[in-house]
């Protein structure tokens, strides 16, 4: 499965960052609202995309995007910063993804990412916290025998081996 480059998400992650800006210094609904719904779908076609299939991944992303809780977030609650946070919630699921299985630039991503959830939305930063650790535990691969702690007995020496043999006084 095909899967967005790092260099897109990290070019999303830093058109987020500067949109997070920008709504935190402007507090302007109208132009976060169209800018952080593109950045919303993306980052959910990125996340859906990595487990379904283009088909089902964009209309994944259109439902995330038309949920009934963004509508109510930009035009009834007028949260612009809650709404830039949407946009980085599976951005942050992609990047724990790809750090959990050593991608080049995967922890750098996660952290952006993190950040970037953290200085758009504290409280939805603080909520998603509990889904974000499921999800780093659910994708982190299991750890191979040849790393996992062994829990042996301590060897004893083999008869005729230089340890075994007792000096005489």
């Amino acid at each position: 499965v095909a899967a967005f480059s790092v260099d897109v998400i990290a070019a999303l992650v830093g058109v987020l960052l500067l949109l997070t800006v920008a709504v935190s210094l402007t507090r302007v609904r109208i132009q976060a609202s169209p800018a952080s719904a593109l950045a919303s779908g993306a980052a959910a076609f990125a996340w859906l995309r990595e487990r379904l299939s283009r088909e089902a991944a964009a209309v994944g992303a259109v439902a995330y995007v038309l949920a009934p809780y963004h509508l109510v977030e930009i035009h009834v609650k007028g949260d612009p910063p809650a709404v830039v946070a949407w946009a980085f919630l599976p951005l942050l699921l992609v990047a724990i993804g790809r750090a959990a299985r050593g991608t080049r630039h995967g922890v750098a991503v996660l952290a952006l990412a993190s950040a970037g959830l953290v200085l758009a939305h504290s409280v939805t930063a603080f909520l998603f916290l509990p889904f974000a650790a499921a999800w780093a535990v659910a994708v982190s691969p299991a750890p191979s025998a040849k790393h996992a702690c062994k829990r042996s007995s301590p060897k004893r020496p083999s008869p005729g081996s230089a340890a075994s043999v007792t000096p005489s006084v």
